[in-house]
């Protein structure tokens, strides 16, 4: 068979021609040694087809390899999971959370039936609803997530560890094919991706460990602990927090005496009173209602601070818009409704500032319906 030029056996093979240079006796492609070769007088390179499909092969064998040693040079891939990026969690939480704001309304237009329909105990029984929904997918769907997340991870690291064999047989027929300085670099190269397994066995048993740790303490504390590589920064996550089973058993001897406490005042306020007026008597119910309800989320591990100071002045404006409302409407009498704040500041249902506001919106109003200024 003819020789054929070199540089258009390459073209035919579909490499471009600032891809194929020559070196010292040597055709090189893409900077790499393809085949040996002597210029003839018109400056081209020639070979025989047949050696320089068997230098064709060759080279994509080398070129594999080399990929090969650069995938084993390359830092192991470490889990990590971002349940904002993940659909399936976004879409677990946002059916929760439909699913909470129907349950909220609903509670809504039961309480509305009953007359609090806008009072804070509806308020706080939508917030409670939306903080379940939120916290039965934490506590309940984002495990699993992270748990599926990981078994994808670790099949995509057998999947490239069984590449990494197939390389290595590449590498066995490579060195058949004559190339005998490179078994010793094979048996490096085996020895080294030995010793990377096993390391990436243990690194992988590891990171299962600190998995396992996290999750205990997010389940022992009730919140969310990240995985570290060193455990002391993990339990560094819950310094200075007490046990989820401690907080509860103190949140509940709390709300026990905080019972006791309203109960006993509730009491106290109507003996010397006499008895209050029917408006007065179901304010007092809706109170009781709404300080049960306080009680039940303290017993479920306490009302969140965040957002503390936004909701006391919805509270007020609510508050407020209810009293003159009822004013309005002749369903409260002035005393009545004094009578009304003064036994819940005694209560603690309003601290001292927030009566005084409602008792200053209160003379306002006197003043503006009746012409004078009520002391």
């Amino acid at each position: 068979m003819a020789d054929v030029g070199i540089r258009d056996y390459l073209k035919g093979r579909g490499y471009k021609d600032d891809e194929i240079t020559y070196n010292n006796g040597n055709v090189m492609l893409k900077n790499k040694f393809y085949a040996s070769a002597t210029p003839q007088a018109d400056g081209s390179t020639y070979g025989d087809p047949n050696k320089l499909n068997q230098a064709f092969n060759n080279y994509n064998m080398g070129d594999a390899l080399d990929t090969f040693k650069t995938n084993l040079a390359k830092p192991r891939a470490q889990f990590s999971y971002d349940p904002n990026s993940d659909q399936a969690y976004q879409s677990a939480l946002g059916a929760a959370q439909r699913s909470a704001q129907t349950a909220g309304n609903n509670a809504t237009v039961r309480l509305g039936a009953r007359g609090i329909g806008n009072s804070q105990q509806a308020l706080t029984t939508e917030n409670q609803i939306q903080q379940r929904s939120v916290a039965d997918v934490n506590s309940n769907i984002l495990p699993q997530l992270i748990n599926q997340a990981y078994g994808r991870f670790h099949d995509q690291q057998v999947m490239d560890d069984q590449n990494n064999d197939r390389y290595l047989n590449l590498a066995g027929t490579y060195n058949n094919l004559g190339q005998q300085d490179f078994n010793n670099n094979r048996l490096t190269q085996q020895d080294t991706f030995n010793n990377n397994r096993l390391t990436q066995q243990d690194e992988r048993q590891t990171r299962q460990d600190h998995i396992d740790l996290a999750n205990m303490l997010s389940e022992q504390y009730g919140i969310k602990v990240d995985p570290k590589d060193d455990p002391a920064l993990a339990y560094s996550q819950v310094a200075g927090l007490k046990p989820l089973n401690m907080r509860e058993y103190e949140d509940r001897r709390a709300a026990d005496e905080f019972d006791r406490q309203y109960k006993t005042a509730s009491l106290a306020n109507r003996g010397s009173s006499g008895g209050g007026s029917a408006i007065d008597n179901e304010m007092d119910q809706i109170k009781l209602e709404t300080a049960r309800l306080n009680l039940d989320t303290l017993k479920n591990g306490g009302k969140p601070a965040a957002k503390a100071a936004e909701e006391s002045a919805k509270k007020m404006e609510n508050e407020k818009s209810g009293l003159v409302n009822g004013l309005k409407s002749g369903d409260l009498s002035y005393s009545d409704a004094e009578k009304s704040i003064k036994t819940d500041l005694a209560a603690g249902f309003y601290t001292s500032e927030e009566a005084a506001e409602l008792l200053k919106v209160l003379q306002t109003w006197a003043a503006s319906a009746y012409g004078q200024r009520w002391n």
